[in-house]
């Protein structure tokens, strides 16, 4: 198995323990100490109780979480990937209350590996269209 189909599995794995089932032990698992998060227009996330923290909020604020991963191209140590996240809006998230209103976002992102551990993520995500679900 060459080094990109490695850490394309590894992200599949990691997307259905951490952010799916909601396994905190599981970012410890896949990310690195030293790992650096960015989604903008958010400011970065560091570190695997960074991570941690996120994977917290995010689950709290978008309850029956499902990640539909549509593509995942790998070159060497990055993967790319498209994917929709599905949930229901049952918490609040970026100072919007529970509406109950199902969601779906699209995300294109792009990882760095280092020694089988995500070292660096870049996430592009239509927020503005998930504002516009939420708020209309």
């Amino acid at each position: 198995m060459s080094e990109s189909e490695k850490n394309k599995e590894l992200l599949r794995q990691y997307t259905q323990e951490a952010l799916i089932e909601g396994k905190l032990d599981a970012v410890a698992k896949y990310i690195s100490p030293q790992y650096v998060h960015h989604a903008p227009p958010g400011p970065d996330i560091r570190g695997i109780e960074g991570m941690r923290s996120a994977v917290v909020a995010y689950r709290k604020a978008f309850s029956d979480l499902r990640i539909e991963i549509h593509d995942m191209v790998g070159e060497k140590d990055r993967v790319a990937t498209r994917l929709t996240i599905h949930g229901t809006h049952s918490g609040e998230y970026a100072g919007i209350k529970a509406t109950g209103k199902k969601i779906k976002l699209a995300v294109i992102a792009i990882d760095r590996f280092a020694d089988c551990k995500v070292m660096e993520g870049w996430e592009f995500a239509d927020v503005a269209g998930l504002r516009a679900q939420l708020t209309s």
